[in-house]
């Protein structure tokens, strides 16, 4: 890991002492930063309203950190389900399969309120001006 930090190819970013044991408020903690810092986010299995994945997930929704999809079908959990109807976008497996770019179709089936504009677009520093 050091070589790509050192190429300038990774950044390591952690509220915690990297010697901090593990904690479940801590996990909650590193979901702001996961979800606050990502494009998507894409949920595969789930409980429902219990544990991390499901926690973060519904957070992000509520906070409209970043879009958030749920793997969606025939034998997906029933948690899924209920992402979904929190406003997660279905993915279906099949689809997935048909995607040859994930980040472009994320951005063109997210709901148009959940896209972060990109900080680094010289159109938004322009506007900033």
């Amino acid at each position: 890991m050091r070589e790509f930090v050192n190429d300038g190819k990774l950044v390591l970013l952690t509220p915690y002492a990297p010697t901090a044991g593990f904690s479940v408020g801590a996990a909650m903690g590193r979901n702001k930063l996961i979800y606050g810092l990502a494009e998507f986010a894409v949920v595969v299995s789930s409980d429902h309203q219990t544990g991390g994945t499901w926690a973060g997930a519904v957070e992000a929704l509520k906070a409209n950190w970043c879009p958030v999809f749920v793997h969606d079908g025939d034998n997906v959990p029933r948690e899924n389900k209920e992402l979904l109807k929190l406003g997660a976008t279905a993915l279906s497996a099949e689809e997935l399969t048909r995607i040859s770019d994930l980040s472009a179709w994320t951005k063109d089936h997210a709901p148009p309120d959940s896209i972060q504009q990109d900080l680094f677009d010289p159109a938004l520093r322009e506007r900033a001006k």
